[in-house]
């Protein structure tokens, strides 16, 4: 699944590539069937404004089909499914190790809670514990605020991994920077007032009690990207560098973010939906006892969907600004769950773990065989004596 979508904007590149002797090819066999084409028109004696509209009808399918099996693969469609293990006795989020998506969820919950009594109330006395108890409209009215939450938690991920995603890549040499603008607070009005978490997180240190009192506020700091307490309270910078003419905005739930070249569209769902861990993982990688108990694992899914403008493409020169594409997904496709267990090899591991169980299991039992025949041996010398 990941090397499908890894390479998006490399395969449109090589189908570019593939394009012009495409065209070029296609305009001589084309001439040379004009060439046969006209022998026999000449020798059935058809009119020649008939040859004409003929001859624009099939140019104009030929073309047609070409750039249409061309341009159907400027468009690009992913859902990945990342998940979360919840505490149910403790009503927290447990931390899962090399896994940055239910971490970070952990955290920005966290310092959210800190400075906001709703985010709070909703996490503490709604509880995922209770979204599924039939208690009719207020069920429902209960199951809608968690949803909400939980989705605006991973839309901030989300835009806060754009964002680095996207100044790592622009902030090179090669790029002028008179050709970019950079959308800062102020520009994405239309996002943080749909999203609490995105306003709570993203407001200035001189707005944030508990962050204005710490050694951040010192005069020696000229720009601060981020900052982080103790306490779980935190600043992140939210800026997005994109081409000039770039537009970000927000419609039904839905984060599009459009350029010259392309439009990149985020829907994030949290349904309550359950998902399961493999076999071994709670017990070994995240070192639970009973874990069955009190945990729940939940899944979150962030579709994509990427629109590269076909004229974009017939400008070679401008793949640059498109690039960043690749990079960009492939660190999404870390919060998907599949991919997370590749990573770490997760199959092989508790194949490993078990041999490791038996083979633990095996060598006590013969441990104890053996205490026991030496029991009887010493039992039988005593008898003789």
């Amino acid at each position: 699944m990941k090397q499908n979508q890894e390479y998006f904007i490399k395969k449109l590149k090589n189908e570019q590539k593939n394009l012009i002797p495409i065209v070029i090819s296609s305009f001589f066999l084309a001439f040379g069937i004009n060439i046969i084409s006209n022998f026999f028109y000449e020798y059935f004696n058809v009119e020649s404004s008939l040859k004409l509209l003929f001859g624009f009808i099939v140019c104009a399918l030929s073309f047609y089909f070409l750039f249409v099996l061309f341009f159907n693969e400027c468009n690009k469609s992913l859902k990945i499914s990342a998940f979360f293990v919840f505490n149910k006795e403790k009503n927290d989020i447990i931390n899962v190790p090399d896994y940055s998506f239910c971490n970070n969820l952990r955290d920005y919950l966290k310092a959210a809670s800190l400075e906001s009594t709703g985010v709070k109330a909703i996490w503490e006395k709604i509880s995922l514990n209770s979204i599924y108890t039939p208690e009719g409209d207020k069920h429902q009215q209960n199951f809608l605020q968690m949803k909400k939450l939980i989705e605006e938690l991973t839309e901030s991920i989300v835009l806060y991994d754009l964002s680095t995603n996207l100044t790592d890549y622009f902030n090179d040499d090669f790029f002028i920077e008179k050709n970019f603008r950079t959308f800062e607070r102020k520009d994405l009005v239309d996002v943080w007032s749909k999203n609490r978490i995105i306003d709570l997180i993203s407001r200035p240190l001189e707005e944030r009690p508990h962050l204005n009192d710490s050694d951040f506020s010192s005069p020696q700091f000229t720009h601060i990207c981020a900052a982080y307490n103790p306490d779980g309270s935190m600043f992140q910078e939210i800026e997005l560098k994109l081409p000039k003419n770039s537009n970000v905005k927000k419609v039904n739930n839905i984060l599009i973010v459009e350029t010259d070249h392309l439009i990149i569209q985020f829907f994030i769902e949290f349904n309550g939906c359950n998902t399961n861990l493999p076999d071994g993982f709670a017990e070994y990688y995240l070192k639970l006892d009973n874990p069955d108990e009190y945990i729940s694992v939940y899944q979150i899914d962030i579709s994509v969907k990427i629109k590269i403008k076909p004229f974009a493409l017939l400008i070679t020169q401008q793949w640059e600004y498109i690039d960043w594409i690749d990079s960009f997904i492939e660190s999404l496709m870390l919060y998907d769950e599949n991919v997370f267990f590749d990573r770490i090899n997760w199959n092989s591991v508790n194949v490993i773990l078990y041999c490791l169980d038996q083979s633990s299991e095996k060598s006590n039992f013969t441990k104890e065989e053996k205490n026991s025949i030496d029991n009887t041996n010493i039992n039988s010398d005593e008898n003789r004596i």
